[in-house]
């Protein structure tokens, strides 16, 4: 299979969610990480429980709840840690050939600024621990999203 090919397969994959039989554009210095869908199945499984806290908490009289229901998952990071992070995940998942060493160099240090404001984010931790017993798993479910795509990229430089 020629270079193009490949690059052809990767773009069917990539845009399409298909692979094409019988193409193999996966190799050692182009590993395929699905990074885009892992981060955005978790953003949408963490909006989920934010959308349930938030019209409950958008019932309660406290305006420090109505806050917190109105900027979600966004707002929760300030959105100075979400939009770099998800520019890298998107230029890795587009990088082909030696211009993905690059992004996920890039992706592993995004990776990391996140883990580290999430960590540390006091509206994070209240999220999961809310007094309303709905369960939200932000941090879980983000964390553990970002820690398997940065497993594959360590795992395949």
């Amino acid at each position: 299979m020629g270079d193009t090919t490949a690059l052809r397969a990767e773009w069917v994959r990539r845009v399409l969610g298909v692979s094409l039989q019988g193409t193999s554009p996966t190799s050692a210095a182009n590993p395929v990480v699905q990074a885009a869908a892992l981060w955005r199945e978790a953003k949408e499984k963490v909006d989920i429980g934010i959308s349930a806290l938030a019209r409950t908490m958008r019932g309660t009289p406290q305006p420090a709840f109505h806050r917190v229901a109105d900027e979600g998952l966004f707002g929760l990071t300030s959105g100075g840690l979400t939009v770099p992070l998800t520019a890298a995940i998107f230029d890795f998942d587009a990088a082909v050939g030696p211009a993905r060493a690059t992004a996920a160099q890039a992706l592993k240090k995004q990776i990391a600024a996140y883990r580290s404001g999430l960590g540390a984010s006091q509206i994070a931790r209240l999220v999961d621990e809310n007094p309303f017993g709905i369960e939200v798993g932000l941090r879980k479910t983000v964390l553990d999203a970002l820690a398997t795509i940065e497993r594959d990229l360590t795992e395949r430089p």
